[in-house]
């Protein structure tokens, strides 16, 4: 059976076209009306072609053509009476070319058809072939993918456990290093920033007089807290005015000033720091009292140590505050010349005492040994030995001026002593050597200066007439306290000390003169006493730079008003109007100003003139980068930004009609 199967499978091309024939015969014989049914042999034509190909349908229809001609010629009269010979024979020869070009093309046209279908078929295989392959690979990519999530999240989790240790390890370390250690050093250790260096400082030494013998008649506990109470309100004191704070040696605090991080006015904030340190040591009631020195000069930075390191200073200049310090009354605030003329415009001073270079040493037992001598000296000037002893011990002290005196003495009582002679020529040479080496200008005597007071700036104030701010004085009291501990700090920066309260009065009388309501006043008086606190962001490098700054330098400056309304917030100042004055006083008429750029009435009145009054203080008073201006010359400054659009020309009016006030007595 199945050996027939494949027969006729192998071989139906063959038996299609004998069917064909058989059917052919069988049609012509028995139709009559030949000629016109011979048109049905189209169909089983066109299916051989479409199913079979060209060539099954092309035979097909040769050999169903063969057996029409054959069956035409010998019997034509089956075919049609009425056609003769020849028109029998082109008849059927026109049908049998249209039967085989009918093959042809309906075998042709399969062919393309099967071939587009073939290649439909093998690229739908194809593609399910791809895209089964594609789903596996996207399986496999997302299995991947899958597995990647879980190692990234897992290493993600494991990166982040071991950042927050670190991060929580590093905040331990910080806060360790914190409470041992000047905040400002640990930042700069970080950065790693801290070098050693020869810097102009400030150094303050000072001493509780009396705690030794405080200590001996009160038990360990009540020592122990009140020496806790007065480090912790000094400070407080100290690290408000920027000092590095060097050592607590018992009852005695070593603080440098412009060391680590530089301060150009590190001078005017040791000695405000230290009146400050006294007026609280007054009023807090400790029962000893704060001895105070300070010295200013070049001195040696950096870190020491090895295992356990601190920064700190040393140099004559320490040596110098220590014994200063020494010499102090209780109670008080002594200088040396060098910190008395860069705070002479500030404060008050009056000249207390003298001390001999030799005093400068650090050998303290040295400077005990030559005090004792000098005074053996004194009472026998005539010993010769004694005055060579003592020349040596300058010597060592590097006191070349009073050893070169003692010498010169001895010298003259005998001029034949060989050992005088050669001491005198060692040290004139050392002398001559210092003179060429040194930079610093070295006496034999050192001028000391005690702090009377701050100078009051209303005492200075030129730019505005005097009897408006003695119209005033009593009014201003009874409105508003200036916040002296509260600006201090912020104005020794930059050197500005009074110029808070300048502007705050200035504003005042200018909101007096424009007959605005007494709150209106106050809040703007309040604000031009506060408005400069958030100063404190602005790098102190830009507060005194002589010159134009940087884009990023401006964006400090910008930052400043909203960082002062922040502090005072923090600080419990509830006053908004006072408040949003501070907020919107850089803010200029035109809308060019900072922080939010609004303009014109926009602007609260009070900003508006605390603005006119800033600019007119800071005209008038020494700053930094520029020499004061009389008070004429600063309003035709301010003037001209009323044509540029800065300031409120109503405002600027006002002032103007201050102003000409100074010419009348």
């Amino acid at each position: 059976m199945e050996a027939i199967k494949k027969y006729l499978v192998d071989n139906f091309e063959g038996g299609f076209v004998l069917v064909i024939l058989v059917f052919v015969s069988v049609t012509v014989w028995l139709v009559e009306a030949k000629l016109s049914f011979l048109n049905f042999f189209y169909l089983p034509i066109l299916l051989s072609s479409y199913y079979l190909g060209t060539r099954s349908g092309v035979l097909g229809a040769f050999f169903t053509f063969l057996v029409i001609a054959l069956f035409a010629s010998i019997y034509p009269d089956r075919f049609t009476a009425s056609l003769d010979n020849f028109g029998l024979a082109a008849s059927v020869l026109t049908w049998g070319g249209f039967l085989i070009l009918t093959a042809v093309i309906v075998g042709f046209t399969h062919r393309e058809l099967q071939d587009k279908v073939t290649e439909a078929l093998l690229s739908k295989a194809e593609a399910s072939g791809n895209a089964e392959l594609l789903e596996q690979t996207m399986a496999t990519i997302q299995e991947f993918e899958s597995e990647l999530d879980y190692k990234v999240n897992e290493r993600t989790r494991v990166l982040e456990e071991k950042t927050k240790s670190i991060t929580a390890h590093k905040e331990r370390v910080e806060e360790t290093l914190y409470s041992t250690m000047d905040p400002a050093v640990v930042k700069l250790m970080i950065q790693g920033r801290i070098r050693t260096e020869n810097r102009h400082i400030s150094v303050m030494r000072s001493n509780l007089k009396g705690f030794t013998k405080y200590s001996e008649k009160h038990p360990p506990d009540v020592v122990i807290t009140e020496l806790n109470k007065f480090l912790g309100d000094m400070e407080t004191i100290l690290l408000n005015y920027n000092a590095h704070i060097d050592k607590f040696m018992g009852d005695g605090i070593m603080s440098e000033f412009g060391a680590p991080i530089h301060y150009k006015k590190h001078t005017l904030l040791a000695v405000a720091c230290a009146w400050k340190m006294q007026e609280k040591m007054q009023n807090a009631e400790h029962p000893c009292e704060l001895r105070i020195g300070i010295s200013t000069g070049v001195a040696t930075t950096g870190m020491i140590g090895v295992k356990r390191q601190s920064f700190t200073a040393f140099g004559d200049i320490v040596n110098l505050a220590s014994r200063i310090e020494g010499m102090c009354e209780p109670g008080r605030v002594t200088v040396d010349e060098s910190t008395f003329t860069e705070c002479n415009d500030i404060f008050d001073f009056k000249p207390v005492s003298a001390l001999p270079t030799y005093t400068r040493s650090g050998n303290h037992a040295l400077v005990d040994e030559i005090s004792i001598l000098i005074k053996a000296v004194s009472a026998n000037v005539d010993n010769v030995s004694m005055r060579i002893e003592l020349a040596q011990l300058l010597k060592e002290a590097n006191d070349l001026e009073q050893a070169h005196l003692h010498l010169k003495s001895a010298m003259e009582l005998e001029p034949s002593n060989k050992e005088v002679k050669a001491a005198y020529a060692e040290v004139s040479v050392l002398m001559e050597e210092q003179r060429d080496l040194t930079v610093r200008e070295r006496r034999s005597i050192i001028r000391l200066y005690e702090v009377v007071r701050f100078k009051d700036p209303l005492n200075r104030a030129s730019q505005l007439p005097s009897h408006l701010l003695e119209n005033i004085q009593e009014k201003l009291d009874q409105l508003v306290t200036y916040p002296e501990d509260f600006i201090l700090p912020v104005e020794c920066l930059d050197g500005s000390v009074g110029f808070s309260r300048l502007t705050g009065i200035t504003a005042f009388l200018i909101a007096d003169r424009m007959n605005l309501v007494d709150q209106e006043k106050h809040d703007i008086l309040e604000a031009g006493y506060l408005a400069e606190i958030g100063k404190t962001i602005v790098p102190e490098n830009i507060l005194n730079r002589n010159g134009s700054l940087s884009e990023d330098d401006y964006t400090h400056v910008y930052m400043h008003p909203r960082e002062g309304v922040r502090k005072l917030r923090n600080t419990g100042y509830e006053n908004e109007k006072m408040l949003e004055i501070i907020e919107c006083h850089h803010e200029n008429f035109d809308g060019s100003g900072y922080p939010a750029g609004i303009q014109g009435e926009n602007i609260p009145i009070g900003a508006r003139i605390l603005a006119v009054a800033e600019s007119y203080i800071s005209l008038t008073m020494n700053r930094p980068y520029r020499n004061p201006r009389d008070g004429k010359a600063a309003l035709t400054e301010i003037s001209k930004y009323v044509h540029r659009g800065k300031f409120d020309p109503i405002v600027v009016d006002t002032l103007s009609e201050i102003v000409s006030m100074l010419d009348k007595k």
